[in-house]
C-alpha cells in the first residue's frame, strides 16, 4: 500500500484537473448568485466530513473554498504561517494560548484519541444526534486510513456524490474553451481591423 503522501499528492493531483473549470470563469459564484444554494450551505457551516452529511452542494463549496490560498480560509494569515511556520515560534503561540485560557476552559483536542463524546461532555450538551444523526458508537472522521485509496474521507465515504460534482464541474472545461476560442478569434478580427486602418493611412 502506498505512503500517506504519496496518496494525497496524486489525489490532489486528479482533482485538480477537474476543478480548474471553476477557476477559469466564476461559474460557481454565478450558480451561487442564480440559486443561493452554496451560500445557504456555508452560512449553515455544518459539518460535511462524516458518514450520511455531504451534500452536493457541501461539496462544490468545498472545492471553492477550501484552498490553502482562498482569500476566505485566509490559511497563510493565521496558524503556524502567521508565525513564520518556526517550531519555537508555534509551540510559543499554542503555550500563550494554554497560559491565557483558564483551564476548565480549554480542551486540548486530539483527533487520535478524542470524538464528539469528549467533546460534548466538555461542553456540557448532551452528544445523543447533531441535525438528526445518532451518535451513539459515532468516531469523528479518520482522513488517514490504510484501506483508502486517497486519504480523502470525502472520497471514502461519498464517492458518488464526490464523482459526480467533480465530472459536472470538469465539464465545464468546454464552454471555458469555447468562451477563449470565441474571445481568442474577437480579438484577433480587432487587431486585423486595427492593423488594416494603420496600414491604409
Amino acid at each position: 500500500m502506498e505512503s500517506g503522501h504519496v496518496k494525497d499528492k496524486w489525489w490532489i493531483e486528479i482533482r485538480q484537473y477537474f476543478i480548474l473549470s471553476i477557476y477559469v470563469f466564476p461559474w460557481i459564484e454565478l450558480f451561487d448568485l442564480l440559486t443561493g444554494e452554496i451560500e445557504r450551505v456555508r452560512r449553515a457551516g455544518l459539518a460535511f466530513a462524516g458518514r450520511g452529511e455531504l451534500s452536493w452542494q457541501a461539496y462544490v463549496m468545498f472545492l471553492r473554498y477550501a484552498r490553502y490560498d482562498s482569500p476566505e480560509i485566509k490559511t497563510f494569515q493565521r496558524g503556524a504561517f502567521k508565525v513564520g511556520a518556526q517550531e519555537e515560534a508555534y509551540l510559543a503561540h499554542i503555550d500563550e494560548i494554554r497560559r491565557s485560557v483558564p483551564s476548565g476552559q480549554l480542551m486540548t483536542f486530539d483527533v487520535r484519541r478524542h470524538g464528539f463524546f469528549e467533546m460534548a461532555a466538555f461542553l456540557g450538551v448532551a452528544p445523543t444526534s447533531v441535525d438528526g444523526i445518532d451518535l451513539t458508537g459515532y468516531s469523528l472522521p479518520r482522513s488517514r486510513s490504510k484501506s483508502s485509496w486517497s486519504n480523502d474521507v470525502l472520497v471514502d465515504n461519498y464517492p458518488l456524490t464526490v464523482w459526480s460534482c467533480l465530472v459536472a464541474i470538469g465539464l465545464l472545461h468546454i464552454p471555458n474553451v469555447i468562451m477563449l476560442c470565441h474571445s481568442m478569434t474577437a480579438t484577433f478580427q480587432l487587431l486585423t481591423k486595427v492593423v488594416n486602418t494603420v496600414t491604409k493611412r
